[in-house]
């Protein structure tokens, strides 16, 4: 028995069979594949701040001297990953999309003009 057929459509031709192989194969099996009925929740939060006014050492920092912001995010208060860099100063919030349930950190740094980077904020923590 002959396991493929021509279908013609217009003045083009096709060969089932090598549709058939492009899609893995044919199989007598003709059940669809299964469909992720729960596809995962997906969520957002917002993030703000405020600029900062002084440096580490208690010195002023203008305006000026801030290059932005670097957000982090973790499952852990004690291992976060950087997920944003924000290149404009007057930049003073963010959202953060695409979160799976769960229990999560985040937390601020500044950069200046030198791109000396602050130490974190205080940790907040959201859960979703």
């Amino acid at each position: 028995m002959n396991n493929f057929s021509i279908i013609r459509s217009g003045s083009c031709a096709a060969c089932l069979m090598s549709l058939l192989v492009g899609c893995g194969g044919g199989s007598s099996d003709s059940s669809p594949a299964p469909v992720n009925q729960n596809p995962p929740v997906l969520y957002s939060t917002n993030l703000n701040w405020v600029a900062p006014e002084n440096r580490m050492d208690g010195s002023s920092i203008s305006f000026s001297e801030v290059a932005g912001y670097k957000v982090y995010m973790g499952q852990s208060r004690a291992k976060l990953n950087l997920v944003k860099t924000i290149d404009d100063p007057q930049v003073l919030s963010t959202e953060i999309i695409d979160i799976t349930k769960g229990k999560y950190y985040f937390a601020i740094a500044v950069y200046d003009s030198e791109n000396l980077t602050s130490p974190l904020s205080k940790t907040i923590v959201r859960e979703f």
